[in-house]
């Protein structure tokens, strides 16, 4: 998901959708497609990571104006946030 947040910011800065578009496309639901690991996973984690892959997908239809692509990434960003911070893995 960084190496598409960091593809949005780029193309975001220039105002290119198209290519705001290929840079969040990795990081919607075709990422979120692996029912083995989803069935391993919290019922209240994986509603907030579907949000968050759903939020990539519609990321581009904001259209090329950079503040309204950074508006919507840090609304990701912050879905991020929350995620890790309710979430962590012990390493024992």
């Amino acid at each position: 998901m960084l190496q598409s947040v960091q593809g949005v910011l780029v193309a975001g800065a220039r105002g290119d959708s198209a290519a705001v578009r290929i840079a969040a496309r990795p990081a919607g639901m075709a990422m979120a497609a692996d029912p083995e690991l989803e069935a391993l996973l919290p019922a209240d984690w994986m509603a907030l990571a579907l949000d968050t892959h759903r939020a990539f997908d519609s990321l581009p239809a904001v259209g090329p104006d950079a503040a309204a692509i950074l508006a919507g990434l840090g609304r990701i960003t912050g879905r991020c946030n929350a995620c890790h911070a309710m979430y962590r893995l012990e390493i024992r």
